[in-house]
């Protein structure tokens, strides 16, 4: 892997190009194992809006709780970066492993050859990565594998396909039917470019070569399945190290679904805990935004230059994602 000056120094400015129908996307498994079926319905359903679906020859191979060893998974997205014929690149699943394969990756290389990539949960530490070295927007959005409904649903595929294929800013985004309401922590307008994903993944990259600079970024922080003590301790984490700080503004989304659980009770509430660590700061913060682990998330383009206005719970695209 390049330096980190060396990276520097050649790249600025790209944007992934837009996609179309009829064009070739790579399915690739840079985390977790696969399963067959739902790989096989993911890319289906990725058929059936047009798009021409090339897997990673490594999805369905299996290294422990990965698909397959970390240099294996590393030449799939390298092979799809690099492939001329591939135009854009959805990452089958998340779950764990992603952070693995930066060390085997020519982050020179894939600077300079700008794709549409798509994932989230896990594959936050590869939006850091690129958002550190390449510096062009990626997007925060369902993958195949495992929100293959969304894929089908006109909706959520829509706003997705929207900002990959559309090269003029997208504007305010539109909120999925029946999402939860959403609430202003911290009341005004901040603009910057949008940075984040899951928390847990997030704070784990704390310190790497890879991590990006938040400052003037919209930190945008999304989680599941993590008890309300671990979210705090992770937001101390990111404050400490200086990131809440430097961040121009908060896009909050669900951070737990285990608030209720009995054995948490008596937890400090997340919305206490978000209020302890975010309202001091005097920087606008939107709680409840719906991206990432919901069953119809917005896709959220990394590395953007987004409008945040926490009062009227609206986040505008400023600048196109794709040219």
């Amino acid at each position: 892997m390049r330096t980190d000056a060396e990276v520097s120094n050649q790249v600025g400015g790209f944007l992934p190009s837009a996609l179309a129908p009829g064009d070739s996307i790579a399915l690739i498994a840079p985390a977790g194992r696969v399963n067959r079926d739902a790989l096989d319905a993911g890319a289906e359903a990725l058929r059936a809006r047009g798009l021409k679906v090339k897997v990673g020859a490594h999805v369905l191979d299996a290294y422990g709780h990965m698909a397959g060893t970390d240099r294996d998974r590393a030449s799939d997205l390298m092979n799809a970066f690099l492939n001329p014929n591939i135009k854009g690149i959805f990452c089958a699943r998340g779950g764990a492993g992603s952070a693995r394969i930066i060390p085997y990756l020519e982050m020179s290389a894939l600077a300079s050859h700008p794709k549409v990539f798509v994932g989230y949960s896990d594959i936050t530490a590869l939006h850091m990565a690129f958002a550190h070295y390449a510096k062009w927007p990626t997007f925060y959005g369902p993958m195949a594998a495992t929100e293959t409904e969304c894929c089908r649903n006109d909706d959520c595929f829509g706003t997705l396909w929207g900002l990959v294929s559309d090269a003029h800013p997208a504007g305010e985004l539109p909120i999925p039917k029946n999402s939860p309401p959403m609430r202003t922590l911290v009341s005004g307008i901040a603009e910057g470019a949008l940075l984040g994903g899951t928390l847990c993944v997030l704070e784990s990259c704390i310190g790497a070569s890879y991590f990006p600079d938040f400052t003037g970024k919209i930190l945008a922080l999304e989680d599941t399945a993590e008890p309300p003590w671990r979210v705090d301790r992770m937001l101390t984490h990111l404050e400490h190290a200086g990131i809440l700080e430097k961040a121009a503004g908060f896009l909050i989304g669900k951070l737990s679904d285990q608030e209720d659980d009995p054995l948490y009770t008596e937890d400090l509430p997340i919305l206490q805990s978000l209020k302890d660590h975010l309202a001091g700061l005097g920087k606008p913060v939107l709680y409840g935004y719906p991206f990432g682990h919901l069953d119809q998330p917005v896709t959220l383009p990394m590395n953007c230059l987004v409008r945040l206005d926490a009062d009227h719970h609206t986040l505008d695209i400023l600048k196109p994602a794709v040219g």
